[in-house]
């Protein structure tokens, strides 16, 4: 036996469903806004890190202790 919904419980359904898809169309911007930034965050620090080290790596190659001819490969890396 088929049970027909009140008007009152049409609004009450009405209002829930249009609640629910303004919450998820917040939901989805939000995500939309923070998914980029996230992206872009890791990228920044992947590249600081990869920068770090190999300015590291440089400044210790040149900084090895002298040896003969040693003055010549400083003064390039001074040049660089």
């Amino acid at each position: 036996m088929p049970v027909s919904a009140t008007e009152q419980e049409e609004v009450q359904v009405e209002v829930t469903r249009l609640l629910v898809e303004g919450y998820f169309a917040l939901v989805r911007a939000s995500l939309q806004d923070a998914v980029p930034k996230a992206v872009m965050h890791f990228l920044v620090m992947r590249v600081q890190r990869g920068l770090q080290q190999h300015l590291i790596r440089t400044l210790y190659r040149c900084a090895r202790p002298a040896a003969p001819g040693a003055w010549k490969s400083r003064a390039a890396c001074i040049r660089k």
